[in-house]
């Protein structure tokens, strides 16, 4: 049963289920179950810290990682879609996308243009070239980014499985590297 959380910053109210009972470990069933959702719930969303499965607040934690969920898929495929099964598929995305700034994951996204729109550089001997299109022919194509936050790659790879496009392509999830 949804209970009213804590305001957001921006005055934005989010809904919270009930805490998961303390009988069991916090590693089970410590998920929201909104369908199509199922994500970690942070400190942050919730006043009982029980709730939050021990969990850090948003930014996860000092030992949460940034990683980079690439988004591969055959570009093609929009050709075939009906408008009403291509806004279907774009919904799926809106909804995941509010899923993970609602779990505290989200850091940044975007989808790209078409890879005909893509140039590809490179300067070999001090020389500049450019190339039209991506640099090699591939079924799949990448067609957006996540970055994301998460406790761990386990973390980051449980919000990857739930990105639309991982049904008919594929995602590489890669940990940022950060240099101080």
């Amino acid at each position: 049963m949804p209970v009213e959380g804590p305001v957001l910053p921006q005055g934005k109210t989010e809904k919270i289920v009930e805490p998961v009972p303390l009988d069991r470990p916090a590693s089970v069933g410590c998920r929201i179950r909104v369908p199509p959702n199922d994500y970690p719930v942070f400190t942050q969303f919730s006043p009982d810290p029980a709730f939050a499965c021990g969990f850090g607040g948003a930014g996860l934690s000092e030992e949460a990682m940034k990683y980079l969920c690439l988004i591969y898929d055959d570009e093609k495929k929009w050709e075939t879609m009906s408008k009403a099964e291509a806004d279907a598929y774009m919904g799926e995305y809106f909804a995941f996308t509010e899923g993970i700034k609602t779990s505290g994951h989200y850091l940044g996204g975007n989808a790209l243009q078409p890879v005909q729109t893509a140039t590809t550089v490179r300067t070999r001997n001090g020389k500049l070239s450019t190339t039209d299109g991506p640099f090699a022919e591939t079924k799949e194509q990448l067609g957006g980014y996540y970055l994301i936050e998460a406790r761990d790659l386990n973390d980051a790879l449980q919000v990857a499985q739930k990105i639309p496009s991982v049904r008919t392509g594929s995602i590489e999830v890669r940990p940022i590297q950060e240099y101080n």
